[in-house]
């Protein structure tokens, strides 16, 4: 049995109780009314959405960004994403991923769940977007390296994060990063022609530092 609401005549609306994922029977009856009048409709439960990765997991505040979710239940239909109370837009790519299109944000830690077809977002998935303020380069040492590449540089600056996509641009020309502290990160400079090369950070390899 599950809570019913009469709209109309023709119209009910019902709550559908936990079950396990499979095809079910459903019948409206009327008080007192004989079972074995009943109509018989089918009805599906699928798994709901679970989440386990996601990446960028890193942001820029006040920038929009598209966020690759990895996991399992995304089924066909209406998904979103939310992040906090916050809802975004979702595009299904399968059952297993699909993309957030998450709006510019303010500076913080942003916990994501997803919700498909109107049911109730998933709990406790542990995935978080983090969102920083716009970052800062504010020297380089050493300012200047060999042609041929190689060259050890630590990027003072920030604020910068833990991130698969750390990354320094020399020139356009991206390497990855490792991260110090939230304000200093080192990357070998690639090989590149003589003369000045401008030197930027992303934590999320879309936002560069300006």
């Amino acid at each position: 049995r599950a809570p019913t609401t009469v709209l109309s005549p023709a119209a009910a609306v019902c709550l559908t109780p936990p079950h396990a994922a499979g095809a079910v029977n459903v019948s409206l009856l009327a008080p007192g009314a004989d079972p074995a009048s009943a109509r018989n409709l089918s009805f599906a439960f699928v798994a709901g959405p679970h989440a386990a990765a996601l990446a960028p997991s890193v942001g820029e505040a006040g920038e929009p960004l598209l966020v690759r979710v990895e996991g399992r239940g995304f089924a066909q239909g209406h998904t979103t994403c939310l992040l906090g109370a916050r809802a975004a837009p979702a595009t299904r790519l399968s059952s297993t991923e699909l993309v957030c299109h998450v709006p510019a944000l303010p500076a913080g830690e942003f916990a994501l769940r997803v919700a498909a077809n109107g049911s109730a977002p998933e709990e406790g998935a542990g995935l978080t977007l983090l969102v920083l303020p716009p970052a800062r380069v504010a020297r380089a040492a050493p300012s200047v390296g060999f042609e041929r590449g190689g060259t050890l540089v630590a990027v003072y600056g920030g604020p910068f994060a833990p991130s698969a996509a750390l990354a320094c641009s020399f020139g356009g020309r991206a390497v990855p990063a490792a991260l110090v502290s939230p304000a200093l990160v080192e990357c070998v400079a690639p090989p590149g022609r003589a003369g000045t090369a401008q030197l930027r950070v992303s934590s999320n390899g879309v936002h560069f530092s300006r």
